[in-house]
């Protein structure tokens, strides 16, 4: 009984733990800024709006080309479409317990006539005919995944880090091959002098971006970043907030039992963008006076280098959560899932 207990009580964490995600990270901030944070250089930057809309749901996150700017709504389970000016054009699938129907989507991208997305709950990497309503064809990976992106045409970037040998992996989701493995362990060892040896799923909590010929992902919870370039070449950048790797650490969760965690539990990292040679990053850690505002992180995309920083307009009085770049125009989410976009 007792293990049947554990079982029950951590699937019921689990379950909350998905529900609740995306409200705590809108609303959680580190309470404690490192010693070592450096000081960021401000450019004076004057976004110039170009539309805003009032989205009726729950978005979650944000995504852009040239032409259209998608939104993930998690009261539907559907993609909105909103052409850059704000007027609104269409959806994108439907809530449903079928393998062709919407759980959560967590990424979402089109091209032509045809569309992709990843279904978190239902762990599933699926490709859709617009013109015929129709699935083409998916992937499901064969652990749970947090999140995944498209890097070239059917080649999507997962990350593996539970392994025996943490990675990320480009995949093609027609043949279900593994095209290209990209080891992580002497990247993060020779920039951070350690490498977590549990809970690693934890530690690299993170989220993609692309800018259609390179992506990145962006830790959450600590300060790293990877790039992986049009190229094919995966590297690690270091944002300049000064949070080392967090551990591995037991947490309480009444009557005796316990769950995996991490310590520090902090954010850092909201979320990232790329321009043509850019990396965007929209962190968490800023100074006392700042508490209000947050901030993008400007680093350089050849070098990884941090060039400088610039201070967010809020909207409404409500801070920015996401951020999705293209064709010199910068679209933002904001905490009450308002969207503007932004000339950049």
């Amino acid at each position: 009984m007792r293990v049947l207990k554990i079982t029950i009580a951590i699937s019921v964490v689990g379950i909350a733990i998905f529900i609740v995600y995306f409200s705590l990270k809108q609303n959680k901030s580190n309470e404690q800024t490192p010693l070592s944070i450096k000081e960021r250089e401000f450019i004076d930057f004057d976004l110039q709006k170009i539309s805003n809309f009032e989205v009726v749901g729950k978005i979650i996150r944000i995504w852009r080309n040239d032409k259209y700017i998608w939104l993930s709504d998690a009261n539907s389970s559907q993609v909105l479409e909103y052409e850059h000016t704000g007027k609104f054009k269409r959806t994108y699938g439907k809530a449903g317990g079928a393998p062709w129907e919407n759980g959560s989507i967590w990424y979402f991208n089109k091209s032509n006539d045809e569309y992709y997305d990843y279904d978190y709950s239902k762990n599933s990497i699926r490709k859709y005919s617009i013109l015929e309503d129709s699935l083409l064809y998916s992937y499901k990976p064969e652990s749970q995944i947090g999140n995944t992106i498209q890097y070239k045409n059917d080649l999507f970037l997962i990350s593996e880090f539970e392994k025996t040998v943490s990675r990320f992996s480009l995949i093609d989701i027609k043949t279900k091959e593994t095209v290209q493995e990209f080891l992580i362990e002497d990247l993060v060892t020779n920039e951070f002098g350690e490498f977590p040896k549990t809970n690693r799923n934890l530690v690299f909590e993170g989220e993609y971006k692309s800018n259609g010929n390179s992506l990145v992902f962006t830790c959450s919870k600590f300060s790293c970043f990877f790039h992986l370039s049009s190229e094919g070449e995966l590297r690690l950048g270091r944002t300049i907030d000064g949070f080392n790797l967090p551990r591995a650490k037991n947490v309480d969760i009444g009557n005796g039992y316990t769950m995996i965690g991490i310590e520090p539990d902090n954010l850092v990292n909201y979320a990232s963008t790329l321009t043509e040679n850019k990396i965007l990053i929209l962190s968490n850690v800023v100074k006392e006076s700042q508490s209000k505002q947050r901030i993008i992180d400007i680093y350089n995309i050849e070098t990884l280098k941090y060039e400088n920083s610039i201070i967010l307009p809020n909207y409404l009085d409500q801070r920015p959560i996401d951020l999705s770049y293209s064709n010199k125009e910068l679209a933002i989410l904001y905490e009450n899932y308002s969207v503007v976009n932004y000339a950049f």
